[in-house]
């Protein structure tokens, strides 16, 4: 998701129940500050989660920070903005289409490891 989508999460019904549901990626969008992105974990509406950053992203060359107690992270990743929107890269990603050149080369290997858009 881009940063923009997940400076939203706070105003979501139940929203902290995402950080122990899925692996969240989140990627930079033209306009949005990365660095703004731990605010997410600060917000008053997650004031009962404590978050924790891991070692979890080091092989995708991104930043891994997880609620305790939680098998999922959120995976930061600091991208040149493309081009294509999530909706055609996810299209492309779930019938096996090349996304090689629609994303960084760690992005694309953890979606692939992961079969993050298969069903």
């Amino acid at each position: 998701m881009g940063v923009d989508s997940f400076f939203e999460i706070p105003t979501w019904r139940e929203a902290g129940e995402i950080f122990f549901t899925t692996n969240l990626i989140v990627t930079t969008r033209p306009g949005f500050l990365m660095e703004n992105a731990e605010h997410v974990f600060q917000n008053p509406v997650f004031k009962n989660i404590h978050f924790v950053e891991t070692d979890g992203g080091e092989e995708y060359k991104c930043r891994s920070i997880k609620a305790e107690r939680s098998p999922f992270s959120v995976f930061i990743f600091e991208t040149t903005p493309v081009p294509i929107s999530a909706t055609e890269i996810r299209g492309k990603a779930q019938k096996g289409q090349d996304i090689s050149h629609h994303l960084p080369q760690a992005v694309e290997k953890y979606i692939i490891d992961h079969a993050v858009y298969k069903n």
